[in-house]
């Protein structure tokens, strides 16, 4: 659906559960899911209350990051990043909210399945 003046602000985060590190669970999601697509930039510190690594290159006009600890759990979000230099008449442009919470879920339950290390929650579990 294509809405005429209005700008899609996407956005969806999943709960994840695991002992593995940060790095070592964004490799395997990178592999299962962005096809390689190398996460990094943890000493960048782009969160100041926890540990962060994020795929460096955008996905669809899209940062993917993943967040938090072992001992906290940890959560991959995909946020729109729309700035000036996707869209230079940004101020004109109304938006609206595409919420992915979800279809992550389920895109992140069907491919990590094979990883019982990792425990994906389901987005009614951790809203409450």
């Amino acid at each position: 659906m294509v809405v005429k003046n209005k700008q899609p602000h996407i956005n969806g985060i999943v709960c994840l559960n695991s002992d593995l590190t940060i790095e070592e669970l964004g490799t395997i999601i990178s592999k299962k899911l962005f096809a390689g697509a190398v996460f990094g930039g943890k000493e960048k510190h782009i969160y100041d209350e926890v540990p962060a690594i994020f795929i460096k290159d955008l996905i669809f006009g899209n940062s993917v990051i993943i967040q938090g600890s072992s001992q906290d759990g940890y959560a991959l979000e995909i946020i729109s990043d729309f700035d000036m230099r996707v869209n230079p008449h940004f101020k004109e442009v109304e938006s609206y909210s595409v919420n992915m919470d979800d279809y992550l879920y389920a895109l992140l339950e069907e491919n990590l399945k094979e990883y019982p290390e990792i425990e994906v929650k389901k987005p009614w579990d951790w809203k409450e």
